[in-house]
């Protein structure tokens, strides 16, 4: 009687397992709040030196879903295309805030300060963060700083790493992130390599 009733609850909670893909909801709202919600793991946060700084990691079915709600057009064809689109990167979106706004407009106290922190968002994100795995450093392909000249409550850089299934071995992915010129000093954000794989 023990065993059967064990063999049943064994299929329930595999059958649990399997209708649940990877966790994720379906819903775009459902998914970024979801995906924003710290207790979940893909959004992390730091402060330094009153510098709040997020390291959220935004998996395929969110660009999916984003992208999918901008073009106004929910068929499967459309899904199935942007699908393959994102399916290949690790996509990350670093954030920083500082009283409730954007560090430009908060942080550098000269001229200097302003124009080394916009050229390290604008043109070297490339040299001051790595995503590592081990030994291995995944490839850094691309990233994105928006200017919002004040009007904005954060500062966002969305960082893109190309997927390497060769380089997925151990339990951690690191994201390294060197100071932008604020006074964070260097920091890493450890994901556990269950949440960025396939």
């Amino acid at each position: 009687m023990k065993k059967i009733k064990f063999v049943i609850s064994l299929f329930f909670i595999v059958l649990l397992l399997f209708s649940c893909k990877n966790g994720l909801p379906d819903n775009g709202e459902d998914l970024i709040s979801y995906v924003n919600d710290p207790d979940n793991g893909y959004r992390q946060a730091k402060t330094v030196n009153g510098i709040q700084v997020d390291l959220t990691y935004r998996p395929a079915e969110l660009m999916v879903s984003q992208e999918q709600t901008l073009l106004k057009n929910n068929s499967q064809e459309v899904k199935d295309s942007l699908k393959n689109k994102y399916k290949d990167y690790y996509y990350f979106l670093l954030t920083y805030t500082k009283d409730g706004n954007e560090i430009l407009s908060t942080v550098p106290r000269t001229r200097e300060e302003f124009n080394t922190i916009q050229n390290n968002l604008s043109f070297n994100m490339h040299k001051l963060v790595c995503l590592t795995n081990r030994k291995d450093t995944l490839q850094f392909l691309d990233f994105n700083s928006p200017r919002t000249y004040g009007m904005s409550k954060s500062t966002n850089v969305l960082l893109v790493f190309k997927k390497d299934h060769s380089k997925s071995k151990g339990n951690t992915f690191k994201v390294n992130v060197q100071d932008i010129g604020v006074g964070t000093g260097d920091l890493s954000f450890t994901y556990p390599s269950n949440l960025l794989l396939d």
